[in-house]
């Protein structure tokens, strides 16, 4: 699993294929093994921004709140 800590609710369709082919890159290449599945995202509950400033205080909130109660 991948957790996304997003704190303006964007989706991230591009960014999680491209991690997806890249494991199953390495699984290959490293260890000669084929992976026809694919890795899942969670999206985790926490706090959300109204702009597109505060990025940085809120992920150090994000991972706050999530390590406090996974």
């Amino acid at each position: 699993y991948i957790v996304i800590f997003d704190s303006i609710n964007a989706k991230h369709p591009t960014a999680i294929r491209i991690i997806n082919n890249y494991l199953k890159g390495e699984a290959s290449h490293k260890k000669g093994i084929e992976i026809d599945k694919k890795v899942r995202c969670l999206y985790a509950k926490g706090p959300k921004q109204s702009n597109s400033l505060d990025c940085g205080v809120y992920l150090i909130k994000y991972l706050e709140t999530f390590l406090s109660d996974p």
